[in-house]
Parts: C-alpha cells; structure tokens; sequence
C-alpha cells in the first residue's frame, strides 16, 4: 500500500475557539517526516503548490489581502461563458464593453430571430417542473427533509432548460444556436421573476427593433456607469450573475459536449476505473467533501483530465465529477448522479449527516480559480490556498472517514489539515 500525505497545514484565523490536532492527525503529520522522497515524486500532484492558485507567484497565497482581482467575479463568469459559446476562443479582454460587445455579436451570428430568443426567454417552468427537480436533487441529499426548499438558482436552471426545449424545438435550430443566442438573454435580461404584461411587451416591443442584439447590450452597458458615457464601475449591473450561473449548468454541458454518461466518459477519456495509464488514489477523508473520495487522474500534460468518486459509507458512488482541460487555459466541470447520467447539481457538506446542494458549474468555479486573476484554470486545488480544515463540534468530528473503502490500485492520500474545534 502507498500511503502519501499531502500536507495542508494552515494558518487558522482568529476565532473565540479551540483548534487542536487529534492523536490521528499528529499520526498523519510524523508520518511524513519518514516518507521517501520519491514517493513525492512518484506522484504528479501532492503536495498541491498553493501557488497555482495565482499566476503572478511573487504573491503570497497565504495572505488574502495582497489579492486585488484585476476582473470581478460576474465578469470572471461572462467571460468563461463566451469561451464555452465559441468553442474555446477567447475574447482576450476583460473589459465588459469588449465581453459584451463579443457575446452579442455571438447571438446575432446564430441568425436566430431576436423577437424568437425573447420569446424563449421568457418560458417558465411550471410549479410541477419545480417539484420534479426538487425530488430528483432531493434525492440523494443527506439530511433533506420535507421543508427543504429549491434553491433560487435550481429554479433559474430549470426554467433556463425549458427555454432550450421551446428553442431546440422549432425547426432548424441547433442545440448549439439556441444556448448561444439564449446565452445573450441569460446575460443581460433580469428574467428571474415572471415579468409583467407591460415588460413583456416592452421586451417584444424592443426585439422587434433593428440591431436589437446591440441597442439592448448598450443599455445594459449604460446601467454600468456612474458617470454617463464613462466607464463601467458596476459590471453586476451590466450581467445577470444569476442568469449566467443558470446558463452555464445548462448549456455549458452542450457547447462543450459533455458526455451524457459515464459510459460516454469511458469512451471518450478511457476507462479511468481500469486503465492502468490513470492515476489512482483514496483520500478517505476529502476536505471538499468531508468523506471519501476516489480521484482519478490522467495527461498531466496537453491533455488533463480527472474524475472524482464521491463515496457513501458503504463505499458506493453517490456522484462523479468531471473536470477536462479546454484548448484555452480553463476547464470544463461536469457532474453525475449515481446512475452515471449528467446532472446539474452536486453535494457538500453543511455539518456531518447535511448536504449542502450546490450546482454544476458554480460549486467548481468556486474552488478551482486563480485569486488574482479570476481564470478557471486549476486543475488540482491546493487546500493550504483555499484554507479548508476539518471542524470538530462538541468533540464530534464533522467529517467521514472511508478508509475501509480502499482497493488495491489506491494510492492512499492524507490531508494532514488542522482541526477547528467549537462547541
């Protein structure tokens, strides 16, 4: 058996409470004072460098406030968005007049009617939709209980997806033109609330007018500045996060063509489950999940790909998660139920025994970015960088420990992380 420690000892911040290692974690923290050095570079990732995590490396990871963005987190997102819509290109800017200019102009090449993509987007999932989706992200959710509610965003996806029907279904409209100009839509129209009569018609009113694509975007530009004709100081008034966050999970998935299945993974990236060419490694007791998770990893070069097995106590697969390097510097996320079939939605961990629903893309972009820059472009996060720690309440421990769900091809990966205990 290979047993590594990645070590991830972190600087706590202040807090009224305890922080304490275990006798467990000492153990884990020794051990790795005798590991050979070339079982370190047997390995094509642990220890994580923190310094991933940025790309000017004369920063100090360690230290949050020597990080100011140069791109705010909505246009972070805009951005990942229009590479996904144009197959990898980029827009080599990060200014919003450029991004925005580039997304209309990627709606209007589709030849889809604007009063048609206006029409699209203002479908609604039906109060059964909702509850269909509740139930199938219920479903699997430790802890969920009847008062549970749909997330804000789940209901964003779900009316996101019956608009890419009511596109897709009317003749001679790609899958691909329809997340594109609907794409535009997710950018830049507030459609989280059931508009009015009277917006509605306005928004009819406005699709039916010459270079539509470009009047409209120049207003949503002008809601970004302070000073008229100035430059934009609010971009979260020129993009709809939320509709771009809604977006993404939906058409994302398309305009990279994600395999469906895990089945199609297979086929497409290799059996990662028995092709000795991957890497193969148990971290019984993951930080990002607080339990076991199986990761395999292949192509630590042009191309990268890794799939990670979220397990259960019994040592069944509760999700998979996908993550392939783009031709870009960016990646791609995909997540699967355990029926190996493509979802939008993934678990975390709230406190042991309460999962947390999060959504597909979102959830990764979170962990997997570059803190100055806002690329997501981490293949392999470095949880030093992203200060994850495991959480002791009343002495219980808030995570799972799945080392009896080792097999023979693991390589054994320990966190050897601090734990924060609270009352």
């Amino acid at each position: 058996m290979r047993h590594i420690v990645a070590l991830t000892l972190l600087s706590l911040p202040i807090w009224s409470c305890k922080v304490k290692k275990p006798a467990e974690n000492a153990a884990i923290v020794s051990a790795q004072d005798g590991m050979q050095k070339s079982r370190l570079e047997s390995l094509e990732v642990y220890p994580v460098d923190a310094t991933d995590h940025v790309q000017d490396k004369t920063l100090d990871v360690a230290d949050p406030s020597q990080f100011n963005p140069n791109v705010s987190n909505v246009v972070a997102y805009a951005r990942y968005g229009y590479s996904a819509m144009t197959s990898g290109k980029e827009v080599g800017s990060t200014d919003p007049t450029t991004l925005a200019t580039a997304v209309a102009q990627a709606a209007e090449k589709t030849g889809i009617k604007p009063a048609d993509v206006v029409r699209y987007s203002l479908v609604r999932g039906s109060d059964d939709d909702y509850l269909a989706a509740r139930s199938k992200i219920l479903k699997d959710a430790e802890g969920a209980t009847p008062q549970t509610k749909l997330p804000r965003l789940a209901k964003r996806i779900v009316d996101t997806a019956k608009q890419l029907d009511a596109c897709s279904s009317e003749r001679g409209q790609s899958m691909r033109d329809c997340c594109t100009s609907l794409g535009f839509t997710s950018y830049f129209i507030d459609t989280d609330e059931v508009p009015s009569p009277a917006q509605r018609e306005n928004l009819r009113l406005l699709a039916s007018q010459a270079e539509f694509y470009t009047t409209y975007m120049r207003r949503r530009l002008d809601l970004g500045r302070k000073v008229e004709g100035g430059a934009i100081d609010e971009p979260s008034k020129v993009f709809e996060h939320l509709g771009i966050k809604a977006w993404l999970s939906v058409c994302a998935p398309v305009l990279t063509q994600a395999p469906a299945t895990l089945d199609e993974a297979k086929e497409l990236y290799g059996d990662y489950s028995t092709g000795v060419e991957w890497q193969q490694e148990l971290h019984p007791r993951s930080l990002a999940k607080m339990a076991g998770r199986r990761i395999y990893r292949k192509g630590y070069g042009k191309m990268r790909v890794s799939v990670a097995e979220s397990l259960n106590d019994a040592c069944e697969i509760r999700e998979t998660e996908i993550i392939v390097s783009r031709a870009s510097s960016e990646k791609d996320f995909y997540s699967y139920g355990p029926e190996g079939t493509l979802v939008s939605h993934g678990y975390f961990p709230a406190r042991l025994g309460v999962d947390s629903i999060k959504f597909t893309p979102d959830s990764c972009m979170g962990c997997h970015y570059t803190f100055d820059t806002r690329e997501f472009s981490v293949q392999a996060p470095s949880f030093v960088a992203l200060n994850l720690i495991y959480r002791e309440v009343a002495g219980v421990p808030q995570w799972k420990d799945h080392s009896h769900c080792q097999l023979p091809r693991d390589r054994v990966i320990e966190h050897a992380s601090k734990v924060f205990s609270s009352l």
